[in-house]
């Protein structure tokens, strides 16, 4: 199960918050992938690989939604 974030007034980093909350499932899924035979720096390599083309694609969605003004720097987080 993945905990949702607290409420934006609670003083915390979401980040570090989010990671806290992703980890469990992260590492099940890192476990799962070394089950079915990929080797754990194949696997490592690869979540990366996903994790920057997300971040790329969340980047993009961002920059679009602040050129058409309807976003501003602290909707980011």
């Amino acid at each position: 199960m993945i905990l949702s974030p607290r409420p934006t007034d609670a003083p915390t980093d979401p980040v570090l918050e989010a990671e806290a909350a992703l980890e469990a499932a992260f590492q099940d899924l890192v476990a799962r992938a070394v089950a079915a035979g990929w080797k754990p720096m194949v696997v490592a390599q690869a979540l990366v690989g996903l994790s920057i083309a997300q971040t790329a694609a969340v980047m993009a969605e961002v920059e679009g939604e602040r050129h058409i003004g309807r976003m501003g720097d602290a909707d980011v987080n």
